[in-house]
């Protein structure tokens, strides 16, 4: 299960700020970014490599002609998956499907200059199934033509036993790609021959083709060392973790002493929120400062971070700094785009790395580094499931196992309590599903693991004082979501939006922030993205909504919006949630629920319908915690509340420039093992509705 090393592939942007719009969104012409850069007018100095995306042959619009096709399938854009091994590079990505025979034909635009055509080649795992009685195997072929000239060929034969792995994707001998030029005529082939050698039209169309299609600009940029006014940047995202489990909040377990000296000597957000209660969406909001609504990462039906929008790694290269990532989730990996911008990505596929093997890598990446500006991004998975603390932590903040107690116990349960509850509300019989003492045990585990991750990240602020670059380096510590432990009657997240899963760690620190300063606004940590650009003399734009955290002031508090598509909401399946702070209520809507008392609807087919909406309200004043519902108290309250929410997802969903493209079969096992897909997971594959939060009218309730 080896670690993925992945160059950068940064992407031409719809946000790109002032040197953005200054260039144009067509092609960046090399020389005016340099000259933006500082690298040009006679000046010299250490260069390194940028390897710009000018253009992605599978974003938007149809960028290919049809010269052939097989009779059943014309050539589309989809996932394809060439192994569920994560030991295998097979994993699904997003692809130009071209069941074989088929040819099609792409123009490089005419003001591109020099550059190099990404490609990989692959046919799906399963198309060995497919294969005629009467052929004892299949030969697929792929070719890619450049001006006539053939430029990468791939095979693969099909046979009726399997590979025991799956197939790796077939990739040119170059790493770097293809090289391609303005107007060129690109021809991409694939083709099918029998055992004889002769090219036949099979009967199947065999989902085969090429993926992640891109035209790459390298070019140089001149690299400086930091300053407090232009500093090096590091974002920190801890996945999984809840605020309240941290010293600096008021936690009064010894877990999180590095955290907590980084926050005294700089800002606390203590009322900060994800925009989601899990991962891919709320990741994203992080990275780009849009809410999920707007950037469109929701679910397994649409998980692509879109390569149009602008994101800080990128912002951060176009400053001439360094960019690098390692993330220790499953989710957040090149093959959803998550590399996008970043120099040097790391990452591994198919296992959480937790940061005892990924914060060396990183350290060795900040010294190796350290006189270059950097940005350096890390998505810590210590207090993520499967909780596996060091032993020193776990001897300090647990009292021991109980007996029976197993890892997979943990998953378990949560699909135990989501079965025994079909509210949101603690349930009265939660001790005869999960013992008082097994309950205790999971929630100091997890103290263990907090104490554990924060280790690792105090060892990433030694390192930075001992190489002389605590002053110039700004430092952003998160989280995506927290975690439930029964406050609601379920565990894990995910699955609601109560404070314990969007409320989360907001610490800055370093040149720019204020010291030993506590803020209670209530805020998203979306807006982290503009605040670090700010920092680091840069811009992201993100439609106006560029809230600095920095600068909170009387005119900050503004509505707070979060999510979910993995909200369950009185019954076990799977639907929208919504949720909203603003002057001092927090509502939760469910545009899909069941109002209480009212019973879910099979249909024919056995399976549950939506309902007709549901919502409810806390007031935060005198239930932080959000345990009694004040919907029946103030009607009128929370009907203008709901019609403020719905009003502002149209907005942000019509700001929109994403498709929905889904997840492929090596993704939802992932999904699945994690614990994503939920009882219901195989239904909601099946009975998804298109038009996932695109309905955002109130529902006919309260």
């Amino acid at each position: 299960m080896g670690i993925q090393h992945v160059e950068s592939r940064p992407a031409r942007r719809q946000h790109l700020g002032s040197l953005g719009r200054a260039l144009g969104t067509g092609c960046l012409c090399a020389v005016a970014l340099a000259g933006a850069l500082g690298t040009g007018c006679g000046q010299s100095g250490p260069t390194f490599e940028v390897r710009e995306l000018s253009l992605d042959l599978l974003s938007g619009e149809a960028t290919w002609e049809q010269v052939a096709a097989h009779p059943g399938q014309a050539p589309y854009v989809g996932e394809l998956c060439p192994s569920l091994d994560p030991e295998v590079d097979g994993a699904d990505l997003l692809s130009l499907l071209m069941p074989p025979p088929a040819e099609v034909r792409i123009r490089v635009p005419e003001e591109f200059g020099q550059l190099q055509l990404m490609v990989a080649a692959g046919v799906s795992f399963d198309s060995h199934r497919s294969l005629p009685d009467d052929e004892l195997y299949l030969e697929l072929g792929f070719e890619v033509w450049v001006e006539g000239d053939l430029a990468f060929t791939h095979s693969e034969l099909l046979e009726r036993i399997p590979m025991p792995k799956g197939r790796p994707w077939g990739r040119p001998a170059n790493s770097k790609g293809i090289d391609v030029s303005g107007g060129d005529e690109l021809r991409l082939i694939t083709t099918c021959k029998n055992a004889e050698g002769e090219h036949v039209l099979p009967e199947v169309a065999f989902e085969a083709g090429f993926a992640r299609l891109r035209l790459v600009r390298p070019f140089q940029v001149e690299s400086s060392s930091a300053t407090k006014k232009r500093p090096n940047v590091i974002l920190i995202l801890q996945d999984t973790q809840r605020a309240d489990r941290l010293g600096a909040y008021g936690y009064g377990r010894p877990t999180s002493p590095h955290l907590d000296a980084l926050a005294e000597r700089g800002t606390t957000l203590l009322e900060a929120h994800a925009t989601s209660s899990w991962t891919w969406p709320s990741t994203t909001s992080v990275l780009t400062g849009l809410d999920p609504t707007e950037h469109g990462v929701l679910d397994e039906n649409s998980c692509y971070l879109d390569t149009s929008l602008a994101s800080l790694p990128l912002i951060f290269q176009r400053e001439g700094m360094r960019t690098a990532g390692f993330s220790g989730s499953r989710l957040i990996q090149p093959g959803k785009n998550y590399d996008t911008g970043f120099q040097h990505f790391e990452g591994q596929r198919g296992k959480f790395w937790k940061s005892d093997g990924l914060m060396p890598r990183a350290i060795s990446w900040v010294r190796e580094h350290k006189d270059e500006r950097f940005f350096l991004y890390l998505h810590l998975v210590d207090t993520h499931a499967p909780h596996t603390p060091d032993d020193e932590s776990l001897e300090l903040l647990t009292s021991g196992a109980p007996e029976g107690w197993s890892p997979d116990l943990f998953q378990k349960y949560t699909q135990l309590v989501s079965r025994a509850t079909l509210g949101n509300q603690p349930t009265d019989n939660l001790d005869a599903v999960v013992s008082p003492e097994m309950r205790l045990w999971m929630s100091e585990l997890y103290d263990a693991c907090v104490r554990t991750g924060d280790k690792q990240v105090g060892a990433l602020l030694q390192a930075l004082k001992d190489l002389g670059l605590e002053e110039n380096t700004v430092i952003a510590f998160t989280s995506d979501h927290g975690e439930e432990f029964f406050e609601h009657g379920r565990l894990e997240h995910g699955h609601g939006l109560h404070r314990e899963l969007v409320r989360v760690p907001v610490i800055l620190a370093g040149p720019g922030v204020a010291a030993g300063l506590r803020l209670d606004t209530p805020v998203s940590n979306r807006h982290l993205a503009p605040t670090l650009a700010r920092l680091a003399g840069a811009e992201l734009d993100t439609a106006g909504d560029g809230l600095d955290l920095t600068q909170l002031g009387e005119d900050s508090d503004r509505a707070v919006l979060f999510g979910t598509e993995h909200g369950l909401w009185r019954f076990p399946r799977r639907a929208p949630q919504h949720g909203m702070i603003s002057d001092g209520w927090v509502l939760h809507w469910a545009p899909e629920g069941f109002p209480s008392g009212q019973s879910a609807v099979r249909g024919e087919d056995g399976r549950l319908g939506p309902g007709p909406g549901d919502w409810r309200l806390f007031e935060r004043s005198d239930d932080l915690n959000e345990m009694r519902d004040r919907a029946a108290e103030e009607p009128e309250l929370g009907r203008a509340m709901l019609q403020q929410l719905s009003e502002r997802l149209k907005v942000l969903k019509a700001r929109r420039t994403s498709k929905a493209l889904a997840a492929g079969n090596s993704t939802l096992n992932t999904l699945d093992a994690i614990g994503y897909l939920g009882d219901d997971g195989a239904e909601q594959q099946e009975n998804q509705d298109p038009a996932g939060t695109d309905s955002v009218e109130p529902g006919p309730n309260r």
